[in-house]
């Protein structure tokens, strides 16, 4: 018998019942764990809830649409957050608005039958830490779930603080501090993962795939079992066709808000190469030069422990209430380092 495996093979994962599917990012990165939701659910036989933060305008909700949370109140600093986190639907409308692909991803899983009554927990990205842990210990409760997985789009997600470049590190941060300060009797520690797809579609934002690599190194030199590994979503597979597939439907409904992410990863799994710009998003990437790889196609996979152990500015961003203040904090974070790891080459 082989002794290697696909690295959501393991026996937590088996025995789980419930899993939660979370986008670390936002935007589209709910999207980026539809092969996973797939699997899960039609060759696992699991039941698969998908959350993910928003970056429409919630506050332009309709009053149909189940609010989880309503008015948080006055926090510090004074910000007053309201009707922050909902159930969305493919009902849902937050008057007309075209960016809702939270929306258009449950028209399509109505459509074509994968769920009855398709829902998505979609809360806004002004939320910090603090504020998103609550809104994932009321799903969890809600659900009963027994199993948690980020999905990024992109490997910004693996940034411990101290790069040159962070790409978009507000959202990453406070979902991957969110997951990791769950209490342990609640999700045991070893049923969190944080999984990225997309490697190198963040070089746009200045994300260096060396210090990527070196990160991964680290975490697998000190943290037992914290790489779980790669797998790669191939063209062949009913997962990959169901991504692209669900991808299109919501391309569609909002053309000019097509995702770059997504489309680089479809685009790779395809087998294109090096400068290509998918037909979708040419207009928005003219002028840039792209690279895509087969290695955008691979599902890279680590503990959440693991992260979060490396992850610099965790501690000090995880009693943020708002996003404001998780960027501020990492400002601040920066402006004292003492040393900044440069941005680097491939030799080869």
């Amino acid at each position: 018998m082989l002794s290697i495996s696909n690295p959501l093979d393991n026996k937590e994962l088996k025995n789980a019942s419930t899993v939660l599917i979370l986008g670390c990012g936002g935007g589209f990165d709910c999207f980026q764990g539809l092969p996973l939701y797939y699997d899960l659910k039609f060759g696992m036989g699991k039941n698969v809830i998908l959350g993910n933060i928003a970056f429409t305008s919630l506050e332009m909700m309709d009053s149909n649409t189940e609010r989880i949370i309503n008015d948080v109140g006055k926090i510090d600093g004074g910000e007053i957050l309201k009707n922050k986190a909902f159930i969305v639907t493919a009902h849902s409308d937050n008057n007309d608005l075209e960016y809702f692909p939270e929306k258009y991803l449950c028209q399509y899983l109505l459509e074509k039958k994968f769920e009855e009554k398709p829902f998505i927990y979609t809360f806004s990205n002004r939320l910090g830490p603090k504020l998103v842990k609550e809104i994932y210990l009321e799903i969890i409760k809600k659900h009963e779930i027994d199993y948690i997985i980020l999905i990024d789009g992109g490997n910004d997600s693996l940034m411990f603080g101290n790069e040159e470049k962070l790409g978009s590190p507000q959202e990453d941060s406070t979902s991957i501090t969110a997951l990791y300060t769950l209490p342990l009797n609640i999700i045991p520690m070893e049923n969190r993962l944080l999984i990225a797809i997309g490697a190198g579609v963040d070089h746009y934002h200045g994300v260096n795939s060396v210090l990527f690599l070196e990160n991964t190194s680290t975490i697998i030199q000190g943290v037992n079992s914290g790489y779980k590994g790669v797998f790669s979503l191939l063209r062949e597979q009913d997962s990959f066709k169901f991504f692209k597939e669900a991808c299109d439907f919501t391309f569609k409904k909002m053309p000019n808000h097509v995702s770059i992410v997504s489309s680089s990863i479809i685009a790779a799994v395809e087998g294109h190469f090096g400068n290509y710009h998918p037909k979708a998003i040419a207009n928005r990437t003219r002028g840039t030069t792209l690279f895509i790889n087969p290695m955008m196609g691979m599902f890279w996979v680590y503990s959440i422990e693991a992260v979060g152990k490396y992850h610099m500015y965790l501690q000090n961003i995880k009693e943020k209430k708002t996003m404001s203040e998780v960027t501020t904090t990492i400002y601040e974070f920066r402006k004292n380092l003492k040393s900044i790891r440069k941005s680097q080459q491939f030799p080869h």
